[in-house]
């Protein structure tokens, strides 16, 4: 085993992603979710896997940025060669600023697939320069598209604009009105101008006697006079036909041309067969949209995007300021449906456009199926942003805490100074659950700390203390204060 790929639970689909082409490139790989025999011992396997390997690449993001995990894995790799793979545009925090001051990135969430490619080209040439041996020349890899299919997409892009101009020149009562305006030229441009003298093809010939009679030629491309914005209405015909990457290629042609303040409708009209580039278009549109969309506008623009495609875009749209402020709930988890393990990046993009306040049911209902791990730190997340609202019920807090498994106690912490006061044995237990042993003793210090914990009687010790056990007699100093005499 060679490389050793470190990444948080909310990154998963992704890092399986880089393991299976790292493995088709013939790199030995060993990851959590595929290497770990069952029943054995998860800490241990990662330990051992860590001394093992020669490389540890970090699946970088923003979600890994809040890992005490990662943190753990990258101090139990200080003598590896660590590669950081950025899968989204942020800058190390806290002990990762620290851990990562020194080290060159590979960036992965700009053309991921072919950055893929480049990331093991650069594992191999570690791998064979601590080997000893001469690394193997990097040979360019051809990126992946249909060069072909666009230049095709580019030709009927010139034809339709060459009509364009021809059926308007015709519809003139003056030929003398008629204004020629080159358009930028762009890498679809590659046939020579046409000469001087050459006329135009019988089936367009303008029909109207004036301009019959005409001896100036077409031009190779006619758009509208003036150079200024056009309405979106204007460049329909010409996308007419277009898909996938030949759509993003004239769209990328014309975008300068653009109005501002576009809205949902325009911007779907603009995308409508662009499909899996989808995400490559809106980049090229939004700076043109209207700002401050709600909710309902900015899940038309994403469509079907899903996943890594639909976050990376409500992130742009967010920096950009076209997503309203004050979302709801309902607005929230609509935006971020089909975000998957995504969705705590998503709910950290979001944060700050959402509205304060958010009760337990509505926070929960932005939370979503989010578990473990990846739901307390969302649960930070709107805790730092301001948006979770104080006092919170025992049975609020409970609803929250819902599917944290493991990290309850964590989640306890995350919330503790939201959570209504003077809080009962049977609201403590409520908030409890099913914690045990050390986990259940700290979570009830967290709670004294906060200053959450009401007078309690005699009858409610047992509730408060169950499956403390060994951690019993600390639990019990700690409560004492609390106990009515």
């Amino acid at each position: 085993m060679q490389v050793f790929i470190s990444f948080s639970s909310a990154d998963r689909k992704i890092a399986e992603k880089i393991y299976d082409r790292l493995k088709k490139n013939g790199i030995g790989c060993w990851i959590c979710t595929k290497d770990i025999p069952p029943g054995a011992d998860y800490q241990s396997c990662i330990v051992d896997a860590i001394n093992a390997c020669e490389v540890v690449v970090l699946v970088f993001s923003s979600m890994a940025n809040l890992s005490p995990e990662i943190a753990k894995e990258l101090s139990l790799a200080s003598k590896k060669i660590l590669i950081p793979a950025r899968i989204e545009d942020v800058v190390p925090q806290g002990s990762f600023q620290y851990q990562l001051s020194n080290r060159q990135f590979v960036d992965l969430f700009d053309d991921f697939d072919n950055k893929l490619d480049e990331l093991a080209d650069r594992i191999n040439s570690v791998l064979a320069s601590t080997a000893g041996k001469p690394a193997a020349p990097v040979i360019p890899r051809r990126a992946k598209n249909n060069i072909p299919l666009k230049l095709a997409g580019a030709a009927v892009l010139l034809v339709l604009l060459a009509g364009a101009g021809w059926m308007l020149k015709g519809n003139l009562a003056d030929p003398g009105d008629v204004q020629t305006v080159a358009l930028p030229r762009t890498e679809a441009a590659i046939s020579p101008p046409l000469p001087a003298s050459a006329t135009a093809p019988a089936a367009l010939a303008p029909v109207h006697p004036a301009a019959a009679s005409a001896s100036s030629s077409p031009p190779a491309a006619v758009a509208p006079a003036a150079s200024g914005p056009l309405q979106v209405g204007t460049f329909l015909p010409l996308l007419s036909g277009t898909e996938t990457y030949d759509r993003i290629n004239a769209l990328r042609s014309l975008a300068e041309r653009l109005p501002m303040g576009l809205s949902a409708a325009d911007a779907n009209a603009l995308l409508d067969g662009a499909g899996s580039q989808r995400p490559a278009g809106l980049k090229l549109i939004a700076s043109r949209l209207a700002t401050e969309l709600d909710g309902k506008d900015i899940v038309s623009i994403l469509d079907s995007m899903t996943t890594y495609d639909r976050i990376n875009s409500l992130k742009l749209l967010v920096s950009l300021g076209k997503v309203e402020p004050a979302l709801s709930a309902a607005e929230a988890n609509a935006i971020l449906e089909g975000s998957e393990g995504q969705r705590p990046s998503g709910i950290t993009a979001l944060a700050s456009r959402m509205e304060q306040q958010l009760n337990g049911k509505d926070a929960a209902i932005v939370l979503g199926n989010t578990e473990t791990y990846d739901r307390v730190n969302s649960l930070r997340v709107l805790v730092s942003a301001g948006k979770l609202a104080t006092a919170l019920t025992p049975d609020e807090a409970n609803l929250l805490l819902q599917g944290t498994a493991g990290q309850r106690s964590a989640g306890i912490q995350a919330i503790a100074n939201n959570l209504a006061a003077d809080l009962g044995g049977k609201g403590l237990a409520t908030i409890l659950g099913d914690t045990a042993t050390y986990d259940r003793v700290n979570s009830l210090s967290v709670l004294s700390k906060a200053e959450r914990i009401g007078k309690l009687q005699n009858e409610d010790l047992e509730l408060v203390l169950q499956n403390t056990e060994e951690q019993r007699t600390r639990g019990m100093k700690m409560l004492a204060k609390h106990l009515v005499r």
